[in-house]
């Protein structure tokens, strides 16, 4: 199967990373798409970084098993401090982006540059999905 994804204009966005564990995605597909280089700017700073699938980028012990960053996905990240990433690259055009959810959990990254109201962005999967949780634990179940 084959993905098509649709990209506008070059952009940035800036992620505020916090100390500790958290979560992120970029509406951002980026200029230089592998998570090293992505993490190079805060690198001393960054102890690991996993995707979805639990693959890891961990600079310390040289392991990259995360290679390109994937549109659509989200991301675990440990920072030994709290710092900003930056992301440069084509802004996504997240009505022409599909996002392929497997069953099960998942990580999934929004797409938008704004906030939306999360029944219009899951309207036509809303009654499949059992329940969705933010990167602040907040819970939405449809019933």
């Amino acid at each position: 199967m084959t993905t098509a994804f649709c990209f506008g204009q070059s952009s940035s966005q800036t992620i505020n990373l916090q100390q500790g564990w958290g979560m992120f995605s970029t509406y951002i597909q980026p200029s230089q798409p592998n998570i090293s280089d992505v993490m190079s700017p805060i690198v001393t700073q960054v102890l690991m970084v996993k995707d979805g699938g639990g693959n890891v980028y961990w600079n310390q012990y040289g392991v990259n098993n995360i290679g390109n960053m994937q549109v659509g996905q989200g991301y675990q990240v440990k920072m030994s401090t709290a710092q900003n990433l930056t992301i440069t690259g084509t802004q996504i055009i997240p009505e022409n982006t599909p996002i392929i959810i497997p069953i099960g959990w998942s990580m999934i990254g929004y797409l938008r540059s704004l906030p939306s109201n999360i029944l219009s962005v899951l309207n036509d999967i809303v009654t499949n999905v059992n329940l969705v949780k933010d990167k602040d634990g907040n819970v939405f179940w449809y019933s």
